[in-house]
């Protein structure tokens, strides 16, 4: 027995097509999404051409970075010596590393290295210090001033101490 009010469907019955793919062409009805060969080859010449300009000049800009740190270290131990000569309750003597023997510049300056004690200012590797004139820390905190010099290759700073606390002014 047929069912009551059971209609079948008068629409007819769609398959789905397939889109056929064709590798070989792009056919210029749709948008491409990616990139040709030659667009990514002129984008990796660009970047290699930027980056050939650019690298030398990082690792000189790395070394000038280093350089400033040491400086800045150097000017910070420069400036607590006269703390540490009120800390320690004694007097020290600043003087060029190479002038701790007999004779500085001409004149005799052994007696001042026993008389006071010679301070170990820290210095980077391939550094060197020049004192013209060695400088005295009190233990009460006063220093007499000074000029000191620091070289490193081809750079040179002079920094002037002036009294009563060794300030130090960067003269280069």
């Amino acid at each position: 027995m047929p069912m009551s009010g059971f209609r079948p469907s008068r629409r007819p019955i769609v398959k789905p097509r397939r889109r056929r793919i064709d590798l070989c062409c792009r056919s210029s009805n749709h948008d491409s999404a990616g990139f040709t060969l030659l667009e990514i080859l002129v984008t990796l010449t660009l970047i290699g051409l930027v980056s050939v300009a650019v690298l030398p000049r990082m690792s000189a800009m790395a070394d000038s970075v280093v350089f400033a740190l040491n400086r800045e270290t150097f000017e910070q131990n420069l400036g607590a010596l006269t703390y540490q000569a009120h800390k320690r309750g004694e007097d020290l003597l600043l003087v060029s590393i190479e002038d701790t023997g007999v004779i500085a510049r001409g004149k005799a300056i052994s007696p001042l290295v026993r008389q006071y004690r010679s301070v170990d200012l820290p210095l980077p590797a391939g550094w060197s210090l020049d004192v013209p004139t060695p400088i005295i820390y009190r233990a009460s905190g006063y220093c007499a001033g000074g000029a000191v010099t620091v070289a490193f290759e081809s750079i040179k700073e002079t920094y002037i101490l002036r009294p009563p606390l060794c300030e130090a002014d960067n003269k280069m």
